[in-house]
């Protein structure tokens, strides 16, 4: 028996064409996993029928359950709730993971026996309309921080979290995170992924992180369960859990309410930014939030006016340039 033992959690959407591919990623892990389990939010294609195969093939190893729609996080929640094993991989049904993807945060948690989640790197792969690769994103680091997740060295979440990307198809999380903080919030429209690693955040501040690239996540999918817009509640829903955390940093204090100051001033002044130059929309009532709760120097102030003040379309050129 593995040492780590770990189940696999899929919610899944009319992802009839790809989720075939998704969980041969997972049964081809060079680590393999115990439990594998495909939530399936009311799908009405053949999504049941594919799973159903592997049902038939593997045994108990894959786990289908169909629900009534209950949105991504909803979906999600539901193969946490019979999840059987201690430690829970997320995976977006339309992203790949590679065959080390499992062995490699197995290695970082080993050598970091203290740790209760870890992320991974990865590579955005944008698709075309015809489903083809239309470009590859990758991230970049410092020297200094590449050095540090090469050592397998853990890091602090919002000391590096505007370094890191953390998304939920490369995420491994103890059971007593979810025991303790609770599971994604349902009432949230869209990015309850980020709430939740917030929320982690507060309480368990490092993370780990293997360097490699470990999974492929996979941007423009037909069927997506997600799809984040600016110009819609996006910002609103982002703005508004940014808030919500600092509450919680701030009654926790010292070192943890300072870095997620640090880390929340950086990801205001950009909305705030976005806003200005007409790249996002955000309700007043949150702008005013984000102004009090975490300041504005005088020069920042002076920035946003200057930007609002621009026509749009050159405002819009500025945010583009200068944006984080």
């Amino acid at each position: 028996m593995n040492e780590y033992r770990i189940s696999v959690v899929i919610p899944a959407w009319n992802a009839e064409p790809y989720i075939a591919r998704t969980l041969d990623g997972i049964l081809a892990q060079t680590y393999p996993v115990e439990e594998i389990i495909v939530s399936d939010d009311a799908s009405t294609d053949g999504t049941k029928d594919v799973v159903q195969k592997y049902v038939s093939k593997h045994g108990e190893r894959v786990k289908y359950i169909w629900h009534e729609h209950a949105g991504c996080g909803g979906s999600r929640n539901i193969a946490i709730r019979h999840a059987q094993c201690e430690w829970i991989a997320l995976h977006d049904a339309d992203d790949i993971w590679l065959p080390h993807r499992i062995a490699s945060q197995v290695r970082v948690l080993q050598a970091n026996p203290q740790l209760k989640w870890c992320g991974a790197n990865y590579d955005v792969i944008w698709l075309n309309q015809d489903g083809g690769t239309a470009r590859i994103s990758t991230q970049r680091w410092s020297a200094e921080l590449e050095a540090h997740l090469r050592a397998d060295r853990p890091v602090d979440f919002f000391a590096t979290g505007m370094d890191l990307a953390y998304y939920p198809s490369a995420m491994l999380m103890h059971r007593s995170i979810f025991d303790k903080l609770g599971l994604f919030d349902e009432s949230l429209p869209l990015m309850e992924d980020r709430d939740m690693w917030w929320r982690v955040a507060l309480q368990y501040p490092l993370i780990g992180y293997p360097a490699e690239v470990c999974c492929h996540y996979h941007k423009n999918v037909p069927g997506a369960m997600t799809d984040f817009n600016v110009r819609g509640p996006g910002r609103d829903v982002e703005a508004t859990i940014l808030l919500r955390h600092l509450q919680t940093a701030t009654e926790i204090g010292g070192q943890v309410e300072e870095t997620y100051r640090a880390f929340g001033k950086r990801l205001m002044y950009d909305y705030l930014f976005r806003e200005a130059g007409g790249q996002a929309t955000i309700r007043p009532d949150l702008v005013e939030g984000l102004r009090s709760g975490f300041g504005l120097t005088v020069r920042e102030r002076l920035v946003l006016t200057a930007v609002k003040a621009l026509p749009r379309r050159l405002a819009y050129r500025m945010v583009n340039r200068y944006r984080l």
